[in-house]
Formats: structure tokens, C-alpha cells, sequence
């Protein structure tokens, strides 16, 4: 009796003194090994003690588990669905900047501007995406003045007043809907969905408000086609009708080869209701007036296309060249209702990374009523109809994500007027050269 007390007392210790199931089946095995070497136990009791005890043991072991948390197998924080398809994208561009209008009252102006665009795109479900962005940029201008609103054609805002603070405005807010691969629509503030050569009819840095609808095909492995169709607001009145833009663009592409292909595009520009306003925000003034409203409505048919080379002649240092013009006519006046564009590009169609380059020479004529005055790159004469000239550009990647640009105009007025010329007389030229340092994230 007193060794089985003996017995009990070792084994009771054992369970106490040992933190968890599995310690104590191993400090149970060393002491039935004790108590048998001592004579106290047979061997035929050991083996069946640890018998015993082993199945305790793993019926402890497996209560034990059951008993405490579950742990998380994922590794690290799982984000939910809808943070998983979200992308933020951004961009900030330092620019140092240097204008002369020979011979007039305006003079040389130098500039230090900064440009800063973020924004984010996330998928609802597979066919619905929902996209925002804010942007830096001065306030708009008027024929009356500035308004509260930002600058359509340029996110640019010029270094000055003493350290204030900057605005930041909705730069883009849309939403879009792609049932398919051949189809989508979207609504809302959003980059131009339409093509053109170079940005020869709306700069690009401008984000219509209204509803698009796009469609694509591939027809063979030569022919692709495409339609975009928009339905912009311009201008927006109680009591009296809104001021819209509406475009209908048809093209193809013809897949020559892998190395070569031609896009063409035709679009008819309509409006509605622009010779009830006065000048739309952004304007320059270049347009003609009839009692302080738009003389002409601006409905006009444009053409595009632009002929492109992969890697030509088999230089692999060059890897695109592209010839490319457009044209757009305004029948509504007698004169000073055509457009055009003609020039070239040549390198990477991005430059992402050290080494990458792109240049583009454009030389580009709009007289005076081809088309709205707050429609063309503001760089270009000051964002002017009226104006004809040409424009170079060229950009250097230095390390990923990280380029240099730099850009120059030499532009003057197609028909001389009272306050674009010299003090001969003649047209005045403007010279603009641009220094630009790119940084995208």
C-alpha cells in the first residue's frame, strides 16, 4: 500500500510541476524508469502505468487544443475585397518656365510652378469601377475676371504670395460600368476619352464633365475597330437652356504588320445652345462676340490619323516612330473656321525608367472661330485661337518613375489683330521654354 501511495504522489507531482500535457507524458517516462530501477515497481507495472498514462496524455493533449484560441493562419492583416482591387496613383511635376512676346507690353515673365495630381481607382465588382483625384492649380479666369473655380486646361500652380497656402480642387470623379471587353460607359469628370492626334483639339490636361460610351472590336488580326460617343456640359443656367457639347468619333486601325499600323478617326464636334452665353470660364477672348454672347455655335468635323513603325528598319534603339496630322473644319463662318496639325514622335510611347526618351515635334494652325478658345494646350500662344506655331518636346527618363522634360513654343497670330502685335505692327511672336523635372507614383 505504501508504494502505491508512493506511486500516486510521484505521479501527482509530476502533472503539477510540468506546464502541459506533453511535458508531462515525457517527465512521467523518467520517473516510471526512477521507480523501477529502485525496486518499487515491476517492470510489467511500469509498462502498464505508461500505458495508461500515455492515453491520458493524448485525450489532455487534444482537450487542450480544443481549449485555446484558434489561431489566424493568413499571413499578416487581410484587407477586405474592395481595398485589394483599389490602385492610388499620382504624380508631381516641378517646372521652371521662361515666356517672351517679342516687342510688346507683356514682356518676359519667368515662372517656378508646381503640379501635383493623386488620385485612386477601385473595383466594385468586375464590371464597376469607381475613380477619384485631387490636383493642385490656380483659378479659372473669365472674360470678367477670376472665378472660385479651378483652371480647366492646367493643374499648374505658379510659386508666390509670400508662402500661402494653395487650393486643391476635384480633379476627376467618375464613375464607369464594362459589362464587357467590347463595351463600357462612364459618368462623371474624367479624361478625355477621345483620340486625337498629339492633343491637338482638347489639351490633355483637361477632364470634360457629362457621360461617355465607348465600343471596340477587333474585326481580324489586321482591322480593329472603334466608335466613342460624349455628351459634355459646358454651361449650366436656371430658366434658360444648358450650354452642351456633344461628339461622335468612328475610326480603325489597320495591323499592317507587327511592325507598322495606321489609325484614322472622323468626329463631328456638335453644341447646343453656346450663342446664349458669354464667354465660357478659361476663355482667352479670341473668339468673336455679338452683344457680349458666342457669335457662332462651334459645330464642326474634325479627321485624325497617324501612320507608326515599331522598332524601323530593325534599329532597336528606336522602338517607335509615328507620323501624325489632323484637320477640323467650322463651316458656321465665312472665315477663320479651320484647324490643323501636322509633326512626328519618336521613342518610347511612356518613358518609365532610366534611359527611356521620347521627342515630338508638332507645328499646328487655329484661326480665330475654328474652335472654343478654352479648348487648346494653355502653353500654346497662352492657350489662344488665333495662334499657329510650333511646338517641341522631349523627355529622359533618369530612374524609374523619375524623367526630365523639356519643352519649347514658337508661336505667333495667324491674322494680326490690335492686341497681338508688335509695336511695328507686325504679329507678335511668343517664345516659352519649359524645364520640367516628372516624378510619378
Amino acid at each position: 500500500m505504501k508504494k502505491w501511495l508512493y506511486v500516486c504522489a510521484s505521479i501527482l507531482l509530476a502533472g503539477v510541476l510540468t506546464p502541459s500535457a506533453q511535458a508531462a507524458s515525457s517527465e512521467m517516462e523518467i520517473l516510471l524508469k526512477l521507480l523501477e530501477k529502485k525496486g518499487i515497481l515491476t517492470a510489467d507495472e511500469a509498462q502498464g502505468i505508461a500505458k495508461e498514462t500515455k492515453a491520458a496524455v493524448q485525450e489532455a493533449a487534444k482537450a487542450e487544443k480544443e481549449a485555446s484560441p484558434k489561431k489566424d493562419t493568413a499571413k499578416g492583416w487581410e484587407p477586405p475585397e474592395w481595398l485589394k482591387n483599389t490602385t492610388v496613383k499620382g504624380d508631381l511635376r516641378l517646372r521652371g518656365e521662361i515666356a517672351d512676346r517679342a516687342e510688346t507690353t507683356a514682356g518676359t515673365r519667368e515662372r517656378a510652378r508646381y503640379r501635383l495630381r493623386v488620385g485612386a481607382e477601385t473595383k466594385i465588382t468586375d464590371e464597376i469601377m469607381v475613380g477619384f483625384g485631387l490636383g493642385s492649380g490656380e483659378y479659372a479666369s473669365t472674360s470678367a475676371g477670376s472665378t472660385l473655380n479651378g483652371n480647366a486646361r492646367s493643374a499648374n500652380q505658379t510659386m508666390t504670395d509670400s508662402f500661402t497656402r494653395k487650393p486643391v480642387w476635384v480633379d476627376y470623379a467618375y464613375a464607369k460600368y464594362q459589362p464587357a471587353k467590347w463595351f463600357s460607359v462612364m459618368g462623371g469628370k474624367f479624361t478625355n476619352p477621345l483620340w486625337q492626334p498629339s492633343d491637338f483639339l482638347l489639351s490633355n490636361e483637361i477632364n470634360p464633365e457629362g457621360a461617355a460610351v465607348k465600343l471596340v472590336r477587333t474585326v481580324s488580326p489586321y482591322v480593329d475597330l472603334f466608335f466613342d460617343g460624349t455628351f459634355y456640359v459646358l454651361g449650366e443656367r436656371t430658366g434658360d437652356p444648358d450650354a452642351i457639347m456633344y461628339v461622335a468619333q468612328p475610326g480603325i486601325k489597320f495591323n499592317f504588320t507587327k511592325e507598322s499600323s495606321l489609325r484614322l478617326a472622323a468626329a463631328y464636334y456638335g453644341f447646343d445652345n453656346v450663342t446664349r452665353f458669354t464667354p465660357f470660364t478659361g476663355t482667352t477672348s479670341t473668339n468673336t462676340l455679338s452683344n457680349g454672347k458666342y457669335r457662332y455655335e462651334y459645330n464642326a468635323f474634325a479627321f485624325g490619323g497617324e501612320l507608326g513603325f515599331n522598332k524601323p528598319f530593325g534599329f532597336a534603339s528606336i522602338p517607335y516612330v509615328g507620323i501624325l496630322g489632323g484637320y477640323l473644319f467650322n463651316p458656321d463662318p465665312r472665315i477663320d473656321g479651320k484647324a490643323y496639325i501636322a509633326g512626328f514622335n519618336v521613342g518610347y510611347p511612356s518613358v518609365a525608367k532610366l534611359g527611356d526618351w521620347n521627342f515630338e515635334y508638332t507645328f499646328r494652325r487655329y484661326e480665330k472661330d475654328s474652335m472654343l478658345d478654352i479648348f487648346t494646350d494653355s502653353s500654346f500662344y497662352s492657350g489662344a485661337t488665333n495662334a499657329m506655331g510650333h511646338r517641341v518636346k522631349f523627355s529622359y527618363g533618369l530612374t524609374k518613375n523619375t524623367s526630365v522634360g523639356l519643352n519649347y513654343y514658337n508661336t505667333w497670330t495667324v491674322r494680326q489683330t490690335r492686341s497681338a502685335t508688335n509695336r511695328n505692327g507686325n504679329p507678335a511672336n511668343e517664345n516659352l521654354g519649359q524645364v520640367d523635372l516628372m516624378f510619378k507614383f
